[in-house]
């Protein structure tokens, strides 16, 4: 059919018939703009979700830190109530809770 077209149609039809069949096919093509919007919005979301991400994990890192505490300060209590009732020394009391504070601080850590 095209080289009937191409011996038969003037130059001029060709050349309309071309820009036609282009514009056409410029109509199935997203525009950029569009593209980039949508790209724009999802860069947004992207963001959106990586802060919501943190914001759990470091609840989370959190709530573990006060569970260990609340653990340890446990610990603590119930060695001191333990330990209350021995006669102590006061020097022996006070190394009894720098040593409690110390296993706290370093169970609070994760060591």
């Amino acid at each position: 059919m095209k080289a009937i077209d191409a011996l038969t149609i003037n130059d001029e039809y060709r050349l309309k018939k071309k820009i036609v069949e282009y514009e056409e096919k410029l109509k199935d093509v997203p525009k950029v703009e569009q593209l980039e919007s949508h790209l724009a919005n999802k860069i947004l979301e992207q963001e959106a979700i990586k802060k919501q991400l943190e914001k759990i994990q470091l609840e989370k890192v959190n709530d573990i830190t006060l569970d260990e505490f609340r653990y340890n300060g446990l610990r603590l209590w119930n060695k001191y109530t333990s330990e209350k009732s021995k006669d102590m020394t006061p020097k022996k009391y006070i190394l009894m809770l720098i040593d409690s504070a110390i296993s706290c601080i370093q169970g609070s850590k994760g060591e």
